[in-house]
């Protein structure tokens, strides 16, 4: 039944997205309209606790229901139409060697890690202690301020079930709908993002090696293995990974789709995991930058409220409703320099980034490779993107260095399981750029001409 319960979301995501523009591709519907269709899911489990209304089998699903009838009007029918694909693309890259080869490696690969995510029960202690946790008492009860947060009030894992509600709402949905486990949400939210990915991949580069590097970055070890997982880790990459691109692909093309995408996908962000407003800042940057050039104001405004909302909104439930600590709390106030913390911050990141290739494989290593290749070409587009890939790697560190290791966990603590965890918002930042580094389009530009010309 849970496989009904995702067609209904994926259709309320389409009708959002039918709303927005009747533009988007066949593949870019499916992926985006999934996870849309899951923050529909979280956003409508968070409004009725907000009003105090029980969340229900029923009310979840009508709130769909409502959506798809609603995106079918407004849309005026667009849902419906240019469910078409190209056929002369299709014919001349399926027969490509290279290409039919990577695309069954990855069907074999989503096959296996969903044969995995299905066997396995949840295991990992995070979700045990607190988002699959979360999930089966807001299934029961109907509220995300549910007797789990009056028992747990005093326990150390409290703070694993104050998480913003994505993981554990689109959890509960999976377990409204019978589900035994919720982990066929994440391969699903998983295979989605990598539709989109290769998708996007097309528009700055052949699809031999758009298929190529979708297969690079879905490989990445660690990334790769949490598809299996009921974490919230992945979905914040996934999330992020789409922001990012989407805004990019908004700021070459300057097609208002594409902003509105990544506003959608900054509040999906920031109603995952609540340290993902450090690239909602970095978005907000960008965009400021690209509307000042365009004069066009109002982009500031639509961006940074639509990004910015879910946080705040999520902060003030937890601090009005659920009487939790204020995030801010968790954070030293004022500029320092501790040279002694940066040392032992640059320790760990030259293990998860430079010299462990456990957890990361070569994703890191290519990335650098590809910038130091591509120096010369400083003035190619791509390079705006790779400049948004390390203000937002900047950004995530430093909000790490400003946390007051007095009030939270250790240094050592937070690197080893959060830092290193955090890192998977960058996986498919650098393999996009790797892809469309100006590089690696000219050799696959002359590849493809010496296989087809």
């Amino acid at each position: 039944m849970i496989i009904v319960g995702i067609i209904l979301a994926t259709l309320a995501g389409l009708s959002i997205l039918s709303i927005i523009s009747d533009k988007f591709g066949v593949f870019e519907r499916i992926g985006l309209g999934y996870i849309i269709g899951l923050g529909i899911v979280t956003f409508s489990f968070f409004t009725f606790n907000v009003i105090g209304v029980k969340s229900t089998f029923v009310s979840i699903n009508a709130v769909l229901v409502v959506t798809i009838i609603g995106g079918y009007f407004l849309g005026k029918g667009n849902v419906l139409k240019n469910w078409f694909l190209d056929k002369a693309l299709i014919t001349k890259y399926a027969l490509n060697g290279m290409w039919l080869v990577c695309f069954l490696i990855i069907i074999y690969l989503l096959y296996v890690i969903t044969q995995k995510a299905l066997y396995w029960p949840t295991l990992e202690f995070d979700s045990v202690t607190g988002y699959d946790f979360m999930a089966r008492a807001i299934a029961k009860e109907g509220f995300i301020n549910n007797s789990i947060i009056q028992h747990m009030r005093n326990s150390r894992e409290y703070v694993r079930i104050l998480y913003p509600p994505f993981a554990s709402c689109t959890f509960a949905y999976a377990y409204l709908w019978g589900a035994a486990q919720p982990n066929l949400i994440v391969i699903f939210h998983f295979t989605a993002f990598f539709i989109v990915f290769y998708n996007w991949l097309i528009r700055f580069t052949n699809p031999m090696a758009a298929i190529l590097f979708t297969l690079a970055a879905l490989v990445t070890p660690e990334f790769f293995s949490h598809a299996a997982m009921a974490l919230s880790n992945l979905p914040n990459a996934l999330h992020t990974g789409i922001m990012f691109i989407s805004l990019f692909i908004w700021m070459r093309e300057k097609e208002m789709r594409y902003l509105i995408i990544a506003i959608i996908f900054a509040a999906l962000n920031t109603f995952t995991r609540s340290d993902a407003v450090v690239f909602s800042l970095v978005g907000i940057f960008f965009v400021i930058i690209e509307s000042i050039k365009d004069k066009k104001w109002l982009n500031i405004l639509y961006f940074s409220i639509g990004s910015l909302v879910s946080f705040i909104a999520w902060n003030l439930f937890a601090a009005k409703v659920l009487h939790s600590q204020g995030t801010s709390d968790y954070f030293v106030k004022y500029l320092f320099f501790d040279s002694d913390k940066i040392a032992q911050m640059f320790g760990h990141i030259k293990m998860y980034m430079y010299t462990d290739n456990g957890f990361y494989g070569l994703t890191f290593w290519v990335f650098y490779i590809a910038i130091f290749i591509s120096a010369k070409a400083w003035k190619n587009p791509a390079q705006i993107f790779l400049l948004i890939t390390v203000m937002a790697w900047f950004g995530y560190t430093a909000l790490y260095y400003q946390m007051d290791n007095k009030v939270i966990d250790s240094l050592d603590v937070l690197m080893k399981a959060s830092y290193k965890r955090g890192l998977f918002n960058f996986v498919p930042l650098c393999w996009f750029y790797v892809a469309i580094s100006p590089a690696m389009v000219w050799f696959f530009e002359k590849l493809d001409k010496f296989l087809y010309e």
